[in-house]
């Protein structure tokens, strides 16, 4: 819900003033275990995405990762590697992703949240049941998928 009127007043504001509004920083993780990707079951659309979200106003992009992923999983980040960047446009403006490859500290404290349930996958599943274009090519690009 917080993303479809976020989603609605960024395309009302687009119209009103009429130029292009710059790119908005999110983050995405790519959270590996046993090698499986960790990925969100989303509550508020048909499918799924890598945890990750908008950057908040003042952070950083490794700050915003980590409280995105503890919001998310219940998971706290002990390193993250940036590898890649993406885009998607939504409309009226876009999203710029930057990915991270994080290691978690312990994996035993995962639980989703309202963004919704949490799934292993392999890395085909992940990429073809993910539903935003930015963190596909984020998946595609680390697995160096076809």
């Amino acid at each position: 819900m917080r993303k479809t009127i976020i989603t609605f007043i960024i395309e009302k504001l687009a119209k009103l003033v009429g130029q292009d509004i710059p790119p908005f920083s999110t983050v995405g993780a790519i959270v590996i275990n046993k090698g499986k990707l960790l990925m969100v079951n989303l509550s508020y659309k048909k499918g799924y995405n890598l945890p990750g979200g908008l950057v908040a106003p003042g952070e950083t992009l490794e700050q915003g990762l980590a409280r995105e992923l503890k919001e998310e999983t219940n998971l706290d980040a002990e390193s993250m590697q940036y590898f890649s960047s993406a885009t998607e446009s939504k409309g009226n403006y876009y999203t710029l992703v930057s990915g991270f490859v994080v290691k978690v500290k312990d994996i035993d404290k995962l639980r989703g949240s309202d963004e919704g349930k949490l799934e292993w996958m392999n890395s085909k599943d992940a990429y073809n049941r993910c539903v935003y274009s930015d963190s596909k090519e984020l998946i595609r690009t680390y697995f160096n998928l076809k």
